[in-house]
């Protein structure tokens, strides 16, 4: 008699123990999960990159750079027009999108360039302007779109030239 009790002992300790590796697997599992679901949460970024010529703002290039741990690819970008001030005469709305704005593929950690087309201001340098990038990509075998903006405005520093100073955008 002993000796079944001792077995039905032994097996109530195993059984205890085989479930408390399940939980330890199951909570492994689940961090690895979230891990690789924030691995692949896409980071691509708009900033102002080069100023090409300090007086008028719409000659500065943009640069969107990917960096996220995947490529991405079909990226498309578009510019709203918020608002744009020439010689006192404000400006408002509208959308350009440029005929080669669609980037094929952005791997990780890497970089592009990004013009805005001068022939869509009316003549004359503004003054002052607000801007929104739009953009939207795929990660590599993901078929979800993915959407983002950035919101631009110049500012006049003290040497008298246009800067882009980047604005929180509400989404």
């Amino acid at each position: 008699m002993k000796l079944c009790s001792e077995n039905t002992k032994i097996k109530k300790a195993f059984k205890g123990i085989r479930w408390s590796w399940k939980k330890i697997i199951g909570i492994l599992g689940g961090g690895a999960l979230l891990l690789s679901i924030y691995a692949s949460i896409p980071k691509v970024v708009v900033e102002p990159g080069l100023i090409i010529s300090p007086h008028n703002p719409f000659n500065t290039s943009f640069k969107i750079t990917n960096n996220g741990f995947l490529p991405v690819k079909d990226l498309d970008f578009e510019y709203f027009f918020k608002e744009m001030k020439i010689f006192n005469v404000k400006f408002r709305g509208g959308t350009f999108r440029p005929k080669d704005n669609l980037i094929p593929k952005l791997k990780a950690g890497e970089s592009t360039t990004i013009f805005i087309n001068e022939n869509i201001i009316p003549k004359g340098i503004p003054t002052s302007a607000e801007i929104l990038i739009k953009i939207k990509f795929r990660l590599y075998l993901i078929p979800v779109k993915f959407k983002d903006q950035y919101r631009f405005k110049t500012i006049i520093n003290n040497k008298g030239y246009s800067d882009w100073i980047q604005l929180f955008s509400s989404k």
